[in-house]
């Protein structure tokens, strides 16, 4: 209760409160100490914030705050209360405290891990990755970090349901933990994809061991339901302290790897290098200018003569796009065709759509000329 004079007292505590607050039977009150001071010191300042709002605007409380006595464990308490203002001008609080305790801990838990296969989360990987990585500094073995990708997911999705890919991507995770050792991480980024630090490796050269025993988890195809599920796994890998210093410097160099390795499906993984990078900014340029490439009529089609060498003459030709780029003159369509067809990062449904636009466009204007003669 909040007196006019501002003083606050609680009329009624109840016997569970009392318990957890090691409040004694015999005390009459716990007044001498107000019950706002059994709470987590941390916690202390946004309960009286909460009350005094409350006590303003006539508002519910509603708050979670923590019991941190030094004789029993922290607790977690949600407390819910209503307020009225009694005919003296007083205002009183009725209400209930939860022991949220367990909640806390499973909400805790979420935060941080993934919910399908229980693995660590990116957010928690990171966090990890980087205590580790300041731990190892100035230390001469290396950590390694792999960022795998389990490709044949979408194909067991298509032809087999969600269901069917959630089982296989539980499937990929004990694979993956028969195929790691005590200390090293994995974690699971959603889609089919993985993180993974192997730690004491020491030279590069004897990095080849763990990758193999990660690839021959995955050479059995696996069996759900009479039907056989290929488990295709590609992996880029950076290396720290030579490919970064921290996690998400790593993770991205990893991704890269990743991403080269699946351009060569010969190569079931890829060591970063640095030219990576920079053939990964020039992608994006490329992506970023041909988004516009159309409305500013800076695709252009050239007819290539086709030649009887038996007739010896020109019997037709065939169409062929370049990009007469404004600033890098003529860009030929190796370098922009590949990069229409595979950019997911654009806008969603865009990149097929785009690719059908200059088909269409550029395949109506060849049509409608007649053939060299």
């Amino acid at each position: 209760m909040l007196g006019l004079d501002g003083a606050v007292t609680y009329p009624y505590v109840s016997p569970r409160m009392r318990k957890w607050c090691h409040i004694s039977p015999a005390d009459k009150g716990p007044d001498e100490k107000l019950l706002h001071e059994y709470l987590h010191p941390e916690d202390q300042q946004s309960f009286v914030a909460a009350m005094e709002l409350s006590a303003k605007e006539l508002t519910p409380i509603e708050v979670d705050v923590r019991l941190g006595t030094a004789k029993s464990r922290v607790r977690w308490l949600r407390t819910v209360s209503y307020p009225r203002k009694l005919a003296t001008g007083d205002i009183q609080w009725d209400g209930i405290a939860l022991d949220v305790t367990k909640f806390k801990a499973l909400e805790t838990h979420l935060a941080y891990h993934d919910l399908l296969t229980g693995l660590p989360n990116r957010a928690l990987f990171v966090d990890w990755l980087n205590h580790v990585l300041a731990r190892h500094n100035g230390v001469q073995a290396p950590v390694f970090v792999i960022a795998l990708q389990l490709v044949s997911l979408a194909d067991i999705r298509e032809s087999s349901g969600f269901k069917a890919g959630d089982v296989v991507i539980r499937e990929t995770v004990k694979l993956l933990q028969r195929a790691v050792r005590r200390g090293d991480t994995i974690t699971y980024t959603g889609g089919g994809g993985f993180l993974i630090a192997l730690m004491e490796i020491g030279k590069e050269k004897d990095f080849s061991a763990p990758l193999r025993a990660i690839l021959r988890q995955f050479e059995t195809p696996f069996e759900l339901k009479g039907q056989h599920f290929p488990l295709n796994i590609v992996m880029g890998i950076s290396i720290a302290p030579d490919d970064g210093d921290e996690a998400e410097t790593l993770i991205s160099n990893a991704t890269t790897a990743l991403n080269k390795t699946k351009d060569d499906p010969a190569r079931p993984y890829q060591f970063y290098n640095a030219q990576m990078t920079e053939n990964a900014v020039q992608r994006l340029s490329i992506e970023s200018e041909l988004r516009h490439a159309i409305e500013m009529q800076e695709l252009v089609l050239f007819y290539q003569p086709l030649y009887d060498t038996q007739a010896l003459k020109i019997v037709g030709s065939e169409a062929l796009i370049r990009w007469r780029h404004p600033e890098r003159g003529i860009i030929p369509p190796g370098q922009f065709i590949k990069v229409c067809q595979s950019a997911s990062n654009w806008d969603p449904g865009r990149s097929a759509e785009y690719c059908s636009d200059i088909t269409h466009e550029f395949a109506g204007q060849a049509g409608s000329r007649s053939a060299p003669t």
